[in-house]
């Protein structure tokens, strides 16, 4: 089972050797207090992280960036940050982008899952190289029960498209319904992978009825540039790769919340879901 969590904040900077906190995002699912998110009880392992910083210059990259909690020692060195400029895309580079090329930053840990204790408290922690008014970090915790199965050989994965039912508020997780652009065949599915588009979308999860961990992707933003067809990470997150990620019947599809940088309309976000029926 998968899980993600984020956070959030726009400040100003310190220099590194000295580091600040960013805020936990609101989030209805697990408890968020001030810098503080609560490790959830099921989904206790960190499988991966992105952390993306936009600055105002790029003289001023994030050079430290942690993620901390009590029985994280030493603290967790997230070593790929996604740095650029106040006003670029965070997740693909735009102009004066660091690094020049569409490679996410994403920091992979499923080979050796990061374990967390459930009900401690975790921190992302970072500091530029030299003083920046703004430092906006947004940060995506992937989090994993530690059993991801592999795919049974054989079976047949469909991709279906679905567009968004509602507008995203900016810098919150937004819910929505989703409106799949053909009908599925009755009966019952696993969701095993997704990709998720939107202008300025950070992040996008999955909301199932039946179980409260919420697993989601990186956006890929950009929408109507050649970049927003990329998968993330070389394809992680689809086809399986990260095994069954939840069930639903075609009556009682799950629900998507979208993180974004502005308030994009609903019809410039849609998902694509990789689903196997299972009954």
């Amino acid at each position: 089972m998968l899980d993600m969590i984020a956070f959030y904040e726009v400040r100003a900077a310190v220099v590194y050797p000295a580091y600040q906190n960013t805020a936990g995002l609101a989030d209805q699912h697990v408890t968020v207090l001030g810098d503080n998110i609560t490790v959830p009880d099921v989904c206790n392992k960190i499988i991966g992280v992105y952390w993306g910083a936009a600055l105002t210059a790029l003289a001023v990259p994030v050079r430290l960036a942690q993620l901390a909690s009590p029985s994280l020692m030493p603290r967790l060195e997230i070593g790929a940050v996604d740095s650029q400029v106040t006003g670029a895309g965070v997740e693909y580079p735009g102009a004066g982008a660091l690094p020049l090329s569409s490679a996410i930053c994403y920091n992979d840990f499923k080979e050796a899952p990061i374990p967390l204790i459930p009900g401690e408290s975790l921190q992302a922690l970072s500091a530029t190289q030299a003083a920046s008014a703004v430092e906006t970090n947004r940060i995506l915790v992937f989090l994993t029960d530690g059993q991801i199965d592999k795919m049974p050989a054989g079976v047949r994965i469909r991709t279906i498209a679905a567009d968004l039912a509602a507008p995203a508020v900016a810098n919150v997780w937004t819910p929505s319904a989703v409106v799949f652009r053909q009908a599925l065949d009755a009966g019952k599915y696993a969701v095993v992978g997704m990709k998720a588009v939107g202008v300025t979308m950070t992040a996008m999860r999955l909301v199932f009825g039946n179980q409260g961990a919420r697993p989601g992707v990186i956006g890929n933003n950009g929408v109507l540039g050649p970049l927003g067809q990329e998968n993330i990470a070389a394809g992680l997150f689809r086809y399986g790769r990260l095994g069954v990620w939840g069930t639903f019947t075609h009556t009682n599809p799950p629900t998507v919340e979208v993180l974004c940088q502005a308030a994009d309309a609903a019809a410039t976000m849609f998902v694509y879901l990789d689903v196997v029926k299972i009954g």
